[in-house]
């Protein structure tokens, strides 16, 4: 019989261990689960602020581009080179009247024909017409004359684009003149040179 007791306190002993290991164990995997749930919660709510922020510069960068976009105003003239070629075109640009203004000293111009692609320098000074061969210039701007390389909204500059020496296109050539500006899209003008009959032509 005192053996059978102490056997009994044995297993009770035992078992009480037993027990008490165990809610050790549940303690420290709730501890685990929390830490992981607080760093799972930190890193969705930072993933959340990164998108809200890209979608925030997203949309400001797409307001920009949408309301500093140029366009062509008027007709498009190409000036001959004396030769039966055309090697000068002059152009207006304008900017909507609410846009934003556009730094047309920071345009990117090129022209090209189905033969070859001419990235044409800015003139030194800019808004000094005749613009040399291979170069591009403005040749006149209306609103503030105080500002003669920036067109603010509703403002139009016309633009000459004069292709290199001995580059001009002859008729049933194609010319196609892109004047890329840092903000917005481009503007790419194309036309066909038509038979050359006087020193100004309307190319249509």
């Amino acid at each position: 019989m005192k053996g059978a007791g102490t056997g009994e306190r044995r297993r009770m002993a035992a078992d009480g261990r037993q027990e008490g290991f165990t809610g050790l164990e549940a303690a420290l995997v709730l501890v685990a689960f929390v830490v992981v749930a607080g760093i799972f919660s930190f890193t969705v709510l930072g993933s959340g602020f990164f998108t809200t922020q890209k979608a925030q510069k997203t949309i400001v960068t797409g307001v920009d581009q949408s309301t500093s976009t140029l366009h062509v105003v008027g007709d498009v003239y190409g000036i001959s080179d004396g030769n039966g070629h055309i090697d000068e075109f002059w152009f207006t640009l304008g900017t909507a009247a609410a846009g934003k203004g556009v730094d047309l000293s920071a345009l990117a111009v090129t022209a090209s024909s189905a033969d070859a692609l001419y990235t044409l320098r800015p003139a030194d000074p800019l808004a000094s017409p005749p613009a040399g061969p291979g170069e591009w210039c403005i040749h006149a701007k209306t609103g503030d004359g105080a500002s003669p390389l920036f067109l603010s909204g509703g403002e139009q500059g016309t633009i000459i684009a004069r292709l290199p020496a001995g580059a001009g296109l002859a008729a049933g050539q194609r010319v196609t003149i892109e004047a890329v500006p840092p903000i917005g899209a481009p503007v790419a003008i194309s036309r066909q040179i038509p038979p050359v009959t006087s020193a100004v032509t309307v190319l249509t």
